[in-house]
């Protein structure tokens, strides 16, 4: 008889540690995606405020997305006002918003024409 109850905390013991032991790894399931950046305002600034996160207009303006609106790799030429239109069309949402936050806080220049064209859109 003792040795069945010995069974039967032993058996106790085991179901509680696993209980405690997945409570624990679905809290820290948990933690873990709070720290992923989940909750933190879109970096290419098509949060709400249009406020964003683009600090350096000129440094997404001189992006990949960007070289699609140029003639040339220097960025000096723009295509024709069509060309920038289909181009700026076939952009996904977020990537248009993102691209006029960026020309509203544009102060390079360079930059100027496309983001007038852009805002002309």
């Amino acid at each position: 008889m003792t040795g069945e109850i010995d069974i039967r905390k032993e058996n106790a013991m085991k179901i509680l540690l696993a209980t405690a032991f997945s409570v624990i790894l679905s809290l820290s399931g948990a933690a873990f995606a709070q720290e992923t950046g989940a909750t933190q305002p879109d970096p290419l600034g098509t949060d709400a405020d249009r406020g964003g996160g683009i600090t350096d207009a000129t440094t997404y303006l001189e992006g990949p997305n960007i070289h699609r609106f140029y003639v040339d790799e220097g960025l000096t030429t723009l295509r024709p006002e069509a060309e920038i239109r289909t181009a700026y069309l076939a952009l996904p949402v977020t990537e248009r918003t993102s691209l006029e936050v960026a020309c509203d806080k544009n102060d390079d220049v360079r930059f100027t024409d496309l983001c007038r064209a852009i805002n002309g859109m």
